[in-house]
């Protein structure tokens, strides 16, 4: 028996509905390369989809998130706004619009812009938690609190929101709300080793020094290559006048960051309290010269 193939041929009414078509299928087929941050292929596919279709919002939010990723945040911004012109109720243009005013640190901007997003789709989790970042950022924290709360109830397992929840906890000096934020990260993720590391800042403040410690030392074995967690350690066996413990702690951190400031810093006082005053003295001035010279090394936001 001969088995016939069913073929569909898509029929089109005229050239201008083939480069619809095709534009749309340059737009999907995009997707995987925003995913796996290929943004130059982005950036050449979406450019391709709006020469077919110059009205074709999806293409100008792609091409705006590859110009942001690509850090060239003016285009970025142009091409959201052109994907909001021709598609008013589309909320991820406003949502990845608002990620690059923060980016650029217009948090005003970012706000406005989430707000809009969460008005069109108000269980989308993560223009909640970006706006939470944002009102943080502005000090704002009762409301950054609100936002990183709504994200936690859309997505119960974001730890993401936890961690940075407890970090604004910790900003108004609520440490045990902290650390409560920080160990329900610790029991969804064991390995999160930020959250131990936060968890012993937290524990730090409230002088309870070895559970602190002992958070140093879970972070520092989930992640050694982290110069923070071996200068935090550091200052609390410097505040236990352990000063030799901590000399190795910062030494360690200033191996693995040459150009960390307070690291050489703190360094140089214990040596100080050994009256060490030759290595104490180029400590300090190693510290001062990194920060005149603005090579300094910033920590990362925890």
């Amino acid at each position: 028996m001969i088995t016939e193939k069913l073929i569909i041929e898509l029929d089109f009414n005229n050239d201008h509905d083939r480069k619809l078509f095709r534009a749309d299928k340059i737009v999907g087929d995009t997707w995987q390369f925003i995913y796996v941050g290929d943004y130059q292929s982005v950036l050449e596919r979406s450019s391709a989809a709006l020469e077919l279709n110059p009205e074709n919002a999806i293409a100008y939010n792609q091409r705006g998130i590859a110009y942001a990723n690509l850090k060239n945040f003016s285009a970025a911004i142009e091409n959201y706004n052109r994907s909001i012109q021709i598609a008013p109720k589309y909320a991820m243009a406003y949502y990845n619009r608002g990620n690059t005013h923060a980016e650029m640190k217009n948090f005003i901007l970012a706000i406005s812009d989430y707000n809009k997003s969460i008005e069109l789709a108000p269980f989308f989790g993560p223009a909640y938690f970006n706006r939470g970042n944002s009102y943080g950022s502005l000090k704002n924290y009762q409301a950054a609190i609100s936002d990183y709360t709504k994200s936690i109830q859309i997505n119960p397992r974001n730890v993401d929101a936890y961690n940075n929840r407890g970090n604004v906890y910790a900003a108004m000096r609520k440490y045990d709300e902290a650390i409560s934020d920080y160990t329900k990260i610790i029991q969804l993720n064991p390995y999160y080793s930020t959250a131990y590391n936060n968890r012993g800042l937290a524990y730090a403040y409230l002088q309870k020094y070895d559970e602190a410690i002992d958070d140093y030392d879970n972070a520092i074995e989930l992640n050694p290559t982290n110069s923070a967690f071996y200068n935090n350690r550091a200052l609390i066996f410097y505040i236990l006048e352990k000063f030799y413990i901590a000399i190795a702690d910062l030494t360690k951190a200033i191996k693995l960051e040459p150009n960390y400031s307070t690291a050489y810093e703190l360094r140089g006082i214990c040596y100080q309290n050994l009256g060490d005053e030759k290595r104490a003295e180029e400590d300090f001035k190693k510290s001062q010269e990194l920060k005149e010279n603005g090579e300094e090394f910033h920590e990362r936001f925890l």
